[in-house]
């Protein structure tokens, strides 16, 4: 009985006082392509890949590690005040001209 007790003591010590890097034995992968996994100070940190072009006419993503961009028709503002009804095609935002310009 005194053995156990002692051995539960020694134990519970060693699990908790960190031994060597914390990452050392940690597995940060989350099998996600897309995503940048790390270790740190014993903390999974995940980055997710940004594939954001900055163009309100894609939509963009990441599949198997890879950016993909896919052009939208989404309603858009080419900055043009002499257009209305700006829509995305192709890529690209575009206006109709208004008759009052």
């Amino acid at each position: 009985m005194k053995r156990l007790l002692v051995l539960g003591i020694i134990v519970l010590f060693m699990v908790g006082c960190p031994m060597g890097d914390p990452c050392e034995t940690l597995d940060c992968d989350d099998g996600n392509e897309c995503t940048d996994d790390s270790c740190e100070d014993g903390t999974c940190i995940v980055m997710v890949m940004d594939c954001d072009d900055r163009n309100e006419c894609t939509d963009d993503l990441c599949v198997a590690g890879q950016c993909v961009t896919e052009n939208n028709m989404n309603a858009c503002d080419d900055g043009d005040p002499c257009t209305e009804n700006d829509t995305c095609a192709g890529g690209t935002c575009i206006g109709r001209a208004e008759s009052f310009c």
